[in-house]
């Protein structure tokens, strides 16, 4: 079954949001790490905006997990 555009946001962004959170990160302080302004990082996590390759491994950099954390479904 193919995963859709949306699908693909919404996990990436889920996915963000938790290790953000068990990092224990807000948006502002990964907004810092990353250089990504903290209102993208949120629309980000709401799966609202389409993020390019460098994004995600900017991302994964600041959050020290490897680039596929952040796409693995659940």
């Amino acid at each position: 079954m193919a995963t859709s555009n949306k699908d693909i946001l919404k996990t990436f962004g889920r996915n963000l949001r938790r290790i953000r959170m068990e990092k224990g990160l807000s948006h502002r302080n990964l907004s810092a790490l990353c250089n990504i302004d903290n209102a993208d990082i949120s629309r980000i996590e709401n799966g609202e905006i389409n993020v390019t390759l460098n994004t995600v491994s900017q991302l994964a950099d600041a959050l020290d997990v490897p680039f596929f954390k952040l796409l693995k479904p659940e």
